[in-house]
């Protein structure tokens, strides 16, 4: 499916104004009504300055990747912005804050019945919180709460949210505080193609059936048609069998059989957890011992064609608006993180074993009903390094190796965490943040010299 990015979308939709009707009822409301508990929220957001948080967004999986790669990059100079390694990761001394949406995920049953406003709504509910420096410590008493850290840029973490969510969001944000920025995956893959290979670029997406059949990129595309009416691009589902060169394979195979006759400049990777940085070193392994029967598709790629993923493109779009904006913390120190979840409001709906709604219900909650039916908690993890430097600290692969282990241990225990809650807490129809905080799973997390002994980091 070929989706040339028409310039028929005439405004782009970073150019509407307050009220814009096209933007979620919801939002259309928060904006008429500026006196509004949720307009004065949004209103008095970033009061943390630099010192606010990176926040991610979304679903759980896609929420922990992107959380690695902030906290792992070093694609840049930390001093001149170069688009260079220097040792240093590119967001030291800041705070990357995850908001896992366990009550809402996952969105794929929103498009399916038909109830994407919906999941438009819950994300602008979400990133509200997100931008306020409260968080409950229990949702069985929403009275009770605990200052955090706010957000100074969002970061959503899904396509999903890409075309359901990002529109309304970034026009709420314009009419009440323009200076918070919210970055799109979807968006700034685009975004960081054009800047790498022009304007008028042929790009392809690399993703799964599921998010195609979402029509997702057809609505990125089409926002994006005015600033790039002349980029074509090309939405490709190869098969996820075999190694990463088979499906490379696979993939240009596709490509081929698309009947499109240009070079490809580039290929956007949407199919969480395939890495970009993995599939251009398969690719160039490929070239290095190539056979006969691959150079026709060689023939397809321009000389510097790349595949670009939502955790390289992020990075980048993170780091442009932070300088330009003076938003760096300064600290000398590792980045941090801080961990959050969303949770069902008990005795409102039907709820599962686990404790969250049925699908049934959760994805056919009704948009602009003016009822709550999720708030935002806290997790009660913090993800930190020493400050005092030491040799081992130095080493980049000991830094990412930890962080991955621990993520991957998090990302896990969110799946489980809440049945765990449940089994002990049998009565209580939801999961309990104040079981989540007390119980021995939880608690601060500090990479000090027992850690990094506990997870066998070392060089």
């Amino acid at each position: 499916m070929i989706l040339a990015l028409s310039p028929t979308f005439a405004v782009s939709c970073m150019d509407r104004g307050a009220g814009d009707p096209l933007s979620v009822k919801y939002v259309q409301d928060i904006v008429a009504d500026t006196a509004s508990l949720q307009y004065i929220r949004v209103k008095m957001a970033g009061m943390d300055g630099a010192g606010g948080s990176l926040t991610v967004f979304g679903p759980s999986s896609e929420s922990f990747f992107m959380a690695e790669k902030l906290l792992n990059s070093d694609d840049f100079d930390n001093v001149d912005g170069r688009a260079l390694p220097d040792g240093l990761p590119d967001f030291a001394g800041e705070t990357v804050a995850v908001i896992s949406d366990l009550a809402n995920e996952p969105y794929s049953g929103y498009i399916l019945n038909s109830n994407e406003d919906f999941l438009r709504e819950a994300a602008v509910r979400s990133v509200i919180d997100a931008l306020d420096t409260a968080v409950l410590v229990s949702q069985y008493d929403r009275s009770l709460s605990e200052r955090k850290t706010g957000a100074k840029i969002v970061v959503l973490s899904s396509s999903y949210l890409s075309a359901y969510g990002y529109y309304d969001i970034a026009s709420l944000l314009r009419a009440a505080r323009q200076h918070i920025k919210v970055i799109s995956p979807a968006h700034a893959m685009f975004d960081f193609a054009a800047r790498r290979h022009g304007n008028a670029s042929n790009l392809a997406v690399w993703t799964s059936h599921e998010i195609d059949s979402a029509g997702i990129y057809p609505i990125v595309t089409s926002q994006l048609s005015s600033d790039y009416p002349e980029m074509k691009c090309e939405v490709l589902c190869p098969s996820g069998d075999g190694d990463l060169q088979d499906r490379i394979i696979s993939f240009l195979r596709m490509y081929k059989a698309s009947g499109n006759a240009g070079e490809l400049d580039a290929a956007i990777v949407d199919d969480i957890p395939l890495r970009a940085s993995e599939l251009n070193s398969a690719l160039e392994g490929m070239w290095d011992n190539v056979e006969d029967s691959l150079i026709v598709y060689r023939n397809l790629l321009a000389g510097d064609f790349e595949f670009i993923d939502a955790g390289t493109a992020v990075v980048s779009a993170c780091i442009r608006e932070m300088r330009a904006a003076n938003l760096f913390t300064h600290r000398i120190r590792y980045p941090q993180a801080e961990f959050y979840m969303t949770v069902p409001l008990p005795g409102i709906g039907t709820y599962g074993e686990e404790g969250f709604f049925t699908d049934p219900y959760r994805t056919n909650r009704a948009p602009s009903s003016g009822m709550d039916t999720f708030v935002l908690g806290e997790l009660c993890f913090r993800l930190a390094f020493p400050r005092k430097k030491s040799r081992s600290l130095n080493s980049p692969l000991l830094t990412e190796r930890c962080i991955s282990l621990i993520l991957k241990d998090l990302s896990m225990m969110l799946l489980s965490v809440s049945l765990l809650g449940r089994r002990c807490l049998a009565s209580i129809p939801s999961p309990d943040l104040r079981f989540l905080r007390d119980s021995r799973i939880t608690g601060s997390l500090c990479f000090s010299s027992r850690d990094r002994e506990r997870l066998s980091c070392s060089e």
